[in-house]
């Protein structure tokens, strides 16, 4: 993969299906992909992670996947799931920034298991934003957010400069940030 303008493309077989993922270029610093449910978005993501291996392995990329809130550690607070992200990135500015952006102040002493969604929502896309480098890929962000949250998500894709893709339902959402889209077929 050359970082600055291509993610490699691959393949993933699940059973009798099979999913050919094609290269994505970057014309556009922030790439939507489009599709509907059982299309390959997420396992697309999880391969390019590292997270599930394709067929030809696991592909080395520098790609960060950001995890939804459904999928945080429900057992730590707020605070501490985001202090154990911030020492991998050691950027506590950016951290109190992002805390203030997404509004987290008054939940921030929670256990991630006790809030809400959206709550879960910001706290997983506060943890997404901490990255530096390589390709962020958020895989539907705006789930569970109201209209206030997803406009600040946007300004904060639009604000951090990392090459971004983004698996969305709601592509129109993010015109503002002049988004090169990518339609994935249905598969089942």
């Amino acid at each position: 993969m050359a970082l600055s303008n291509k993610l490699v493309g691959f393949k993933k077989t699940y059973k009798e299906t099979s999913l050919v993922f094609h290269a994505l270029h970057f014309k556009k610093r922030v790439q939507l992909i489009t599709g509907a449910n059982g299309s390959g978005k997420t396992t697309y993501f999880k391969c390019l992670s590292g997270c599930m291996p394709s067929d030809a392995g696991f592909l080395k990329t520098e790609c960060t996947l950001a995890i939804n809130g459904d999928a945080l550690p429900t057992h730590l607070t707020v605070v501490t799931y985001l202090e154990l992200l911030r020492a991998f990135e050691d950027n506590r500015d950016t951290l109190q920034t992002l805390i203030k952006h997404f509004d987290l102040t008054s939940f921030m002493h929670r256990k991630i298991g006790t809030l809400s969604t959206g709550m879960a929502q910001r706290v997983a896309l506060t943890g997404a934003f901490l990255t530096t480098k390589g390709i962020l890929l958020l895989d539907e962000p705006m789930r569970g957010l109201d209209p206030y949250y997803k406009a600040q998500l946007v300004h904060q894709v639009k604000k951090c400069g990392l090459k971004t893709v983004i698996a969305t339902h709601e592509p129109s959402a993010y015109v503002s940030l002049n988004c090169e889209v990518h339609a994935f077929e249905t598969t089942v």
